[in-house]
């Protein structure tokens, strides 16, 4: 990637911006392989999926209840 040093100094200081070196780089890779809308429209799904499996966790009468255990309903990927 051409990154031979930081601007900051301490371990943790590092580790944060490599943090966002290394973010940066993902999204650029997604965008070449899914572009823009198409990153947008994933990210969409995605993020309502994570909605809908958290607000389960706080309606805990939406389980369903299968062989006296609750378990989370079947969830739509696409």
């Amino acid at each position: 990637m051409g990154y031979d040093h930081t601007l900051l100094k301490t371990k943790k200081k590092v580790s944060g911006e490599f943090a966002i070196i290394f973010t940066i780089y993902n999204l650029r890779r997604a965008i070449s392989i899914f572009g823009v809308k198409g990153l947008i429209e994933r990210l969409k799904k995605s993020l309502f999926l994570i909605f809908d499996v958290i607000a389960l966790f706080f309606r805990p009468s939406k389980l369903l209840k299968f062989e006296n255990q609750y378990t989370l309903p079947i969830l739509e990927l696409y």
